[in-house]
């Protein structure tokens, strides 16, 4: 448990996350903080948790309970990339 709270704290992916290249995300895909981080280690206790991706949502309920989610990285960077890059767009370039 030790091993999912601090490495998902401090790089927001588990060693798991980081073979299959994905990262764990608020509801706005930034790294959630550290309470979120706890209680989502924490609902990792719930006895029937690794179950719970049978229900409707198929999301296990340490990512619901705790309003996280997990993506894709590379993905995930794309769209942010995109996101700020739209975000530019009528802002004139000053030139030197």
């Amino acid at each position: 448990m030790l091993n999912y709270l601090v490495m998902e704290w401090f790089f927001g992916r588990s060693f798991g996350k980081l073979m299959t290249g994905t990262i764990v995300v608020d509801k706005n895909g930034i790294k959630p903080g550290f309470d979120v981080i706890f209680i989502r280690t924490l609902c990792r206790l719930i006895p029937f948790d690794p179950l719970s991706f049978l229900g409707k949502s198929g999301r296990l309920w340490h990512d619901s309970l705790s309003n996280t989610y997990v993506v894709n990285k590379k993905v995930l960077d794309e769209n942010v990339k995109m996101f700020h890059e739209f975000n530019l767009i009528g802002i004139k370039e000053e030139i030197n």
